[in-house]
C-alpha cells in the first residue's frame, strides 16, 4: 500500500481508529472510540465511548459533533446497508457517562490525553474487559437515530471480537472476527447470516482461518471487495519475532484475500516496514510523513478502516484510517506511565 503524506493535527483527547462512510451531501462522517477524562488508550476498557465526527473531505480535520454511546462502547465498525443504511457493530456493556480512570483530576494528573500512575485509583492494573459483548444499531441518518442495539453472538463469552462485515446486495453478511485462544494470541474467525437485521441468523464458524501466523496472530480486521468481487481484508498485523513480549508495538498491517468471503489465504503485510519488527526497539513502530514535510514515528499504528471514493466497500480505496499511538507505549494496560496519547489519523493512498 503506497501511502501520500498526511496532515498533522493532536490535541488532549486520546481518540482510537475511526469508521468512515458519506452522506448523500458529500460529506464524510466518522464513529471513532474516544477515551474520557483525558485518558489515554491504556485505559480503554475502563473509559471508552463511541463518538461521530464529520469533515467536509478527508483531506480535512473531522469536527467531533456528539456522542453515539456511552461509557462503556468500543471500536464501532459501521458498514453501508444494502438500502441506505448505516449499520454499526460495536462492542459494549453501556454503564454512564464516565470512565473508571480520571486522567485529568484537580491539581493531578497530566489531561493530556494520556493515562498516568493514580489515574485509576485502587484498579491500576485492572484486568482488561474480556466478556463485553458484540452489538448492531442502524440507521438512515447518519447524523443520529440510532435504532435500539441488538445482541450478535448472544451465547458468547470471551474477548472483543473486532467484527468486522460486509452486507452484501441480498441482506446476507460476510464477516471476521476474533478471539483470544488457550494458544494465546488473536485468532481470527469467518462468521456469516443469512439477514444482518437478524441476530438469530448469525452463525460462528469455529475453524481458524490463520492458523500458521504467529504467536500475538492477528486483529482489527477490515473487509472490502474488488471491482471483480473478491474479497479482500486488511488487519492490524501484531506478529513479529522481535516483539514477542511487546507484540502491541508492530505498526504493520496485514492483508488477506478470498474469491468467495469463505476461503481466505493471508497474504503477508500490506504497509509498513516488514523487517523493521524483526530487529531493534528502535526499528519498531511506524513512521508516517505529513503534508508540512516533517516526519514521525508512531509507537502503534492499528484498527485499520479505508475510505473508498465510491461509498461502498469497493473497488480501490483512496484513504486508510488508523488508531495512532505517539506515546512510547510500554503497557498496554492501566498501567501505563503516561505514554499512551493516540488519535485517528486518516493518509491518503496513492493512486
Amino acid at each position: 500500500m503506497d501511502l501520500n503524506p498526511s496532515t498533522k493535527e493532536m490535541a488532549n483527547t486520546s481518540s482510537w481508529g475511526g469508521a468512515v462512510l458519506p452522506a448523500k451531501d458529500g460529506s464524510l462522517h466518522m464513529w471513532a472510540s474516544e477515551m474520557t477524562e483525558h485518558c489515554g488508550i491504556g485505559a480503554w476498557s475502563q473509559n471508552s465511548r463511541i463518538v461521530h465526527a464529520v469533515a467536509p473531505s478527508a483531506n480535512e480535520p473531522f469536527e467531533r459533533k456528539d456522542v453515539v454511546w456511552e461509557v462503556f462502547s468500543h471500536e464501532p465498525e459501521v458498514v453501508p446497508g444494502p438500502s441506505g443504511e448505516y449499520v454499526m457493530f460495536f462492542t459494549a456493556q453501556l454503564r454512564g457517562q464516565h470512565g473508571d480512570c480520571n486522567c485529568c483530576r484537580e491539581g493531578e494528573g497530566r489531561c493530556d490525553g494520556s493515562t498516568g500512575p493514580g489515574d485509576c485509583g485502587d484498579d491500576e492494573y485492572k484486568n482488561l474487559g474480556n466478556s463485553d459483548p458484540s452489538w448492531m444499531s442502524h440507521t438512515t441518518d447518519p447524523n443520529g437515530n440510532w435504532s435500539e442495539p441488538v445482541q450478535i453472538f448472544s451465547d458468547w463469552q470471551g474477548s472483543d471480537t473486532n467484527f468486522a462485515p460486509i452486507i452484501l446486495n441480498n441482506g446476507s453478511l460476510v464477516a471476521l472476527w476474533r478471539d483470544w485462544t488457550v494458544r494465546g494470541g488473536s485468532r481470527v474467525y469467518l462468521a456469516t447470516a443469512e439477514d444482518w437485521k437478524d441476530p438469530s441468523t448469525y452463525v460462528r464458524h469455529e475453524t481458524e482461518l490463520f492458523p500458521d501466523l504467529g504467536a500475538a496472530g492477528t486483529e482489527d480486521q477490515f473487509i472490502y471487495q474488488d471491482e471483480e468481487g473478491n474479497f479482500h481484508a486488511v488487519f492490524h498485523h501484531m506478529y513479529g519475532t522481535g516483539t514477542e513480549d511487546e507484540w502491541w508495538l508492530d505498526a504493520t498491517g496485514g492483508h488477506a484475500f478470498s474469491p468467495d468471503g469463505f476461503q481466505w489465504t493471508y497474504t503477508g503485510v500490506s504497509y509498513g516496514d516488514p523487517l523493521a519488527r524483526y530487529d531493534t526497539p528502535e526499528g519498531q513502530g511506524g513512521e508516517v510523513e505529513f503534508d508540512d514535510g516533517t516526519t514521525f514515528k508512531f509507537t502503534r499504528l492499528e484498527r485499520p478502516h479505508l475510505l473508498f471514493p465510491g461509498g461502498e466497500l469497493k473497488g480501490d480505496p483512496n484513504f486508510i484510517i488508523n488508531a495512532a499511538q505517539y506515546g512510547v507505549g510500554t503497557d498496554p494496560g492501566t498501567g501505563a506511565n503516561n505514554d499512551d496519547a493516540c488519535y485517528t489519523l486518516v493518509r491518503p493512498i496513492n493512486e
